[in-house]
């Protein structure tokens, strides 16, 4: 080998060595850089994962940061009512959770958290955010290397939060009769029990953001059968102590004057003693084949049933039937509601007719008697409108000066608050943009599960509403 060969060769092997020796410290380089990348993202993941674990635990949320918020922070409550605290500080960049007052280190390098709350259509919750609203949450936290800030990346994960859906929701408001002066004993709110048992509502309360004192629910000292337990899928409807829910349309039914005055007959009925329940007199007859004693009522308009109750009896069982007609004031027949044969004691029965609302009609009892002149008995007649369906749970505001729905709901705006004596179950802020205003139609609730505020969930009910039936 010559020298000129000699050293062209070791001009080689040392660009060679120049070479390799580069090679392996951008490998050491980049397997640094690959090492500190795998442990952020394994430590942010831990946390991510801890995070949304702690966050099934919520049985309520107390307060969070709205979606813009980068340096979020949030409150909530577990099953065991202690509250924690999940939240990042921003001059240390780490992230704290604990029970509030002693919050541990979960994460550091975190550099930025951010909460996305949504509701029960999947809407964004803004800040400030209506923790009542929220069904899930969307967590995002942003690691960075604290010393290669290129190092960056963000993790995120949706939590649906197990939170039970309301017990008990206010479910529509009639705020704003049609066509009353005494808005007071005509207004109404109808709670609905969304869960999948009977609940006593004794102790709980209402009221609105106008009242001084909260107000107790009490069953309806004259409508309904005195309870306060409402059934599982049921309504019940809250007034003012002196609304009458149901409107009695004829005059002496239960013949205590003494006489059948104002009801008119086919020429025989008379009074007799041997009357219903112990009262004093009831009607009677012992024409042998067709008579009849009627008396005319005006049954208003938007109402939901006008219920028909009596009691009846024939001295010989089975010879004796019992036909009611609705007939308009030109004798023509509208609806028989009811057609029996009579019974051989006291007997009570309650029927509902569907026709002959807003105007005048005969409500005719017309009787056929088989018999030789035996008698047959009529009493406790009643025929009644109600405000709400018969089977809905009837309740009233307790007493006081102060009632939320005797003194009137607002006919603008207002904020109903239902609490069980102690927690808020349900809250509504209602206003008179969502309709209602004077025109005498209800607010009703469109999902019992969706938010309370807030006009996206609630609809125009129908003039008179649909106190205690479905919405």
């Amino acid at each position: 080998m010559t020298l000129t060969e000699m050293i062209l060769a070791v001009s080689m092997l040392s660009i060679l060595s120049t070479a390799l020796v580069g090679l392996l410290a951008n490998s050491r380089a980049d397997f640094e850089l690959g090492r500190r990348r795998s442990n952020l993202v394994q430590e942010t993941a831990q946390a991510l994962s801890f995070t949304n674990r702690i966050l099934r635990q919520a049985v309520s949320i107390h307060s969070v940061t709205g979606p813009s918020d980068t340096v979020g922070s949030l409150s909530f409550s577990d099953a065991n009512a202690v509250v924690y605290d999940l939240e990042l500080n921003i001059g240390t960049n780490t992230l704290y959770y604990g029970p509030t007052g002693s919050p541990s280190e979960l994460a550091n390098n975190i550099t930025a958290l951010t909460f996305t709350c949504l509701d029960h259509s999947g809407n964004i919750l803004s800040a400030p955010v209506d923790v009542a609203e929220i069904t899930s949450i969307t967590l995002q936290i942003t690691a960075t290397n604290p010393t290669d800030t290129d190092i960056s990346f963000s993790l995120s994960n949706q939590v649906w939060l197990p939170i039970d859906p309301p017990a008990i929701v206010i479910n529509e408001i009639m705020y704003n009769p049609p066509g009353i002066i005494n808005e007071s004993l005509n207004e109404w709110i109808e709670l609905y029990n969304n869960t999948h048992h009977d609940l006593d509502l004794t102790g709980w309360q209402l009221w609105t953001d106008s009242d001084a004192y909260s107000e107790e629910l009490i069953a309806h000292p004259t409508a309904g059968d005195g309870t306060t337990t409402l059934g599982p899928g049921e309504y019940a409807i809250v007034t003012a102590p002196g609304t009458q829910f149901f409107s009695e349309l004829l005059t002496n039914g239960d013949y205590e004057t003494g006489s059948l005055s104002p009801w008119t007959d086919s020429g025989a009925w008379t009074i007799t003693s041997d009357a219903a329940n112990g009262s004093s007199w009831a009607a009677t007859d012992s024409t042998q084949g067709s008579a009849w004693i009627q008396q005319s009522i005006t049954i208003p308009s938007g109402y939901s049933s006008c219920l028909i109750s009596f009691w009846e009896y024939a001295d010989q069982e089975k010879k004796c039937t019992l036909t009611i007609e609705i007939r308009d004031i030109n004798d023509t027949l509208l609806e028989t509601p009811y057609s029996a044969q009579m019974s051989k004691n006291w007997t009570q029965h309650t029927v509902s007719n569907s026709l002959g609302f807003g105007q005048t009609v005969k409500l005719i009892f017309a009787t056929t008697n088989t018999t030789n002149n035996k008698p047959l008995f009529l009493d406790e007649v009643s025929a009644t409108v109600s405000r709400g369906d018969p089977n809905a749970l009837c309740l009233a505001v307790d007493d006081n000066v102060n009632q939320s729905i005797g003194n009137g709901l607002d006919d603008t705006s207002t904020t109903i608050t239902l609490t069980d004596g102690a927690n808020e179950m349900d809250s509504v802020t209602y206003d008179d943009s969502w309709g209602g205003d004077g025109d005498g139609t209800s607010l009703e609730r469109i999902d019992p599960n969706g938010p309370s505020s807030g006009a996206d969930n609630w609809t125009l009910g129908p003039v008179y509403g649909t106190a205690g039936a479905a919405n």
